[in-house]
């Protein structure tokens, strides 16, 4: 069961997924979820909620009480946001609207549940946003590229998530063009120089 295959739920023009991403192109979902339906596992129902962002195809599931995250709000992490599959705007949006539940656990697909839900969804909104205002702020000094500006914001990141943090920068970056705050020069990638407009 899953809201569909690789590319659903991706922002129109995103452009296409590769495998060197990790989506995995070849899948098929037996059976369609759609956002707000209801499903019954065993001995409870869960509801579903798309939560693009992560992944364009991203669903948390709703018991009331939990709420099983997936890879969109963890407690030990912040999530990566690589597009083309995922979408930083897509992301705070999801964020934002998970907030709206109410009080629940978090139940992430890695890590250890999180008892205060809302707590830590309003943790990583505000991480993100800081992080936006903080890549705003470099380049007010100079267009500067995704992995230049990674460089910066995580000064002792291990080299193996150098390109993982490079990608989440352009993730903002791209949402930044889209609001009219930056503007590139070339092609979308973790190489191509923004510049305040």
């Amino acid at each position: 069961m899953a809201f569909g295959d690789a590319w659903a739920g991706l922002r129109p023009g995103s452009g296409r997924l590769g495998p060197e991403w990790g989506a995995d192109l070849h899948f098929a979902p037996d059976q369609l979820l759609a956002d707000g339906e209801r499903i019954r596992l065993e001995d409870r129902d869960l509801i579903v909620w798309h939560t693009p962002g992560h992944m364009g195809n991203h669903l948390c599931f709703d018991d009331g009480a939990g709420l099983f995250t997936g890879d969109h709000a963890m407690g030990f992490a912040t999530s990566i946001v690589s597009p083309p599959e995922g979408d930083m705007g897509d992301y705070i949006r999801s964020l934002e609207r998970l907030l709206t539940l109410g009080q629940r656990q978090l139940l992430p697909g890695h890590g250890e549940p999180v008892a205060d839900g809302q707590a830590r969804l309003s943790e990583l909104m505000a991480h993100r946003r800081t992080r936006e205002a903080q890549v705003l702020l470099l380049l007010k000094q100079g267009p500067a590229t995704p992995v230049e500006v990674a460089k910066v914001l995580y000064p002792n990141l291990h080299s193996q998530l150098g390109s993982a943090a490079a990608r989440t920068v352009l993730a903002h970056l791209l949402l930044l063009e889209r609001t009219s705050q930056v503007a590139r020069e070339g092609p979308p990638g973790i190489d191509t120089p923004f510049r305040c407009v």
